[in-house]
């Protein structure tokens, strides 16, 4: 690996484990998107949940 990758692989890895600490503490149902008055209008399973949308 070269040297320029190293700060990539550790903010990847960092997101991995922040996303492995919280996901016990997600609810079963985690809001997915809102409408335009600021009210969730749909909903997924926390096992469906995109990494992205953890932390």
């Amino acid at each position: 690996m070269l040297a320029r990758d190293w700060p990539a692989l550790v903010v990847l890895t960092a997101m991995l484990v922040a996303g492995i600490l919280v996901y016990p503490h997600l609810p079963d149902l985690v809001p997915a998107h809102w409408n335009f008055r600021g009210e969730v209008d749909n909903y997924f399973s926390r096992f469906n949940t995109p990494p992205g949308d953890i932390e």
